[in-house]
């Protein structure tokens, strides 16, 4: 009947969760790359490929504030309904941040392994 099976649309649970393999979009303004803790992340990790040391600071730039993680009753979640908002937003950034400090750490082993090979092939020519 089909030639293709019917595809369903993807979970709206899912498409907020971070993996290893999943990179956070990109949607902050480009004006605030250097000023916001979560962009330097992103900065450090691109210009890391031009100089590896970049890659070693970053993983150790600080993260934005964490977000609160507070149970709430019935009479404050109606309060903070607008406010739940604001917070996701702030779990946001907070968990993109996090995920790019920990790509920046994982790159800074590649960057040691970089520096290192050019420093023995340096090494061996000078013979």
């Amino acid at each position: 009947m089909y030639t293709t099976p019917p595809h369903l649309a993807p979970s709206r649970r899912l498409s907020h969760r971070l993996s290893t393999w999943r990179a956070p979009s990109f949607d902050e303004a480009l004006n605030t790359l250097i000023i916001s803790r979560g962009n330097r992340q992103i900065l450090f990790f691109c210009l890391g490929f031009l100089c590896p040391v970049l890659w070693m600071v970053a993983a150790f730039l600080p993260l934005p504030l964490r977000p609160m993680e507070a149970s709430m009753n019935n009479l404050e979640a109606s309060m903070q309904d607008f406010s739940s908002e604001v917070e996701g937003e702030k779990k946001r950034r907070y968990l993109k941040a996090r995920w790019w400090r920990n790509l920046n750490r994982i790159m800074s082993f590649v960057g040691v392994a970089i520096i290192g090979a050019i420093v023995a092939l340096a090494v061996v020519a000078s013979k």
